[in-house]
């Protein structure tokens, strides 16, 4: 039996119609662009340290060849607010600025992240910490490798996520007025529109602990690398603070570690 023209049309149509439509198709296309983004930015600043560890590939991580390399990489990813090369024991070698060399010989080999990358000679990311400065950071350490395949040591990069992510959002949101967050998957806030909450785990907070639709929204978050929800929003202080909100998120990842990425709005 042969379709008619316009009976083919309408067969056609209703398959592309009730074809499955994925998770990332359904988010909104104002945290797809920001998703993008981000992700992009995570990238470039992976590619650029490759890059640098291959440039120290046979220079000594003292030189002044290598100090050329680390100021290289902050002028092309600014930021990263230190770069600095450590040695295979785990001991700071060369950091720049040169504001930070009295950091030079110290022992960093019991964080976490270095432990990580000396034993399995992996680029690997840090938890979010403060620094001495004051500020939260994340610590990226890509390992360094000789002509020989010898393991001689990594090129470090302390990275403040809240500028970087502030740079892509600021203009979304002006012109949306959402209001975006960034979380580590503990609960961590490394980005809110409003800077008092960067630092801050969600899980420890009085909303998360006296509001079990607070507690519902944030553990589904953290839990699920994608999705959209229905509830009351967790940043905030007061229990007034809790108006329903319309959360979407989504992830950005860079060296298996996950942040959730996302934005809360009003429930009209």
């Amino acid at each position: 039996m042969s379709l008619t023209r316009p009976a083919l049309v309408v067969l056609l149509l209703s398959l592309v119609l009730s074809a499955p439509v994925s998770a990332a198709e359904k988010q909104p296309l104002v945290l797809q662009a920001a998703q993008s983004q981000m992700q992009a930015i995570l990238t470039s600043l992976d590619d650029r340290m490759k890059e640098a560890c291959g440039q120290l590939s046979a220079a000594q991580l003292d030189s002044s060849r290598t100090a050329r390399v680390l100021r290289w990489l902050r002028t092309k990813e600014p930021q990263v607010i230190v770069a600095s090369t450590v040695s295979p024991q785990g001991v700071m070698v060369l950091v720049e600025p040169g504001e930070y060399s009295r950091f030079e010989g110290s022992d960093i080999s019991q964080q976490p992240q270095v432990q990580s990358m000396l034993s399995k000679h992996q680029p690997v990311a840090s938890q979010l910490f403060q620094t001495v400065e004051g500020y939260w950071a994340v610590d990226i350490e890509r390992p360094i490798w000789g002509p020989k395949q010898d393991f001689r040591g990594a090129v470090s990069a302390t990275v403040h996520p809240a500028p970087l992510a502030k740079q892509v959002l600021d203009g979304i949101t002006a012109a949306q007025g959402l209001r975006f967050y960034l979380l580590q998957l503990d609960g961590t806030v490394l980005f809110s529109n409003r800077l008092e909450e960067i630092g801050l785990n969600l899980k420890k907070t009085g909303l998360y602990k006296e509001l079990p639709e607070v507690r519902q929204a944030v553990d589904r978050i953290l839990a699920e690398p994608q999705g959209s929800l229905d509830g009351r929003h967790f940043l905030g202080k007061q229990p007034e603070d809790a108006l329903p909100r319309r959360n979407h998120w989504t992830s950005l990842e860079l060296h298996g570690v996950q942040w959730r990425l996302g934005f809360a709005e009003p429930i009209l």
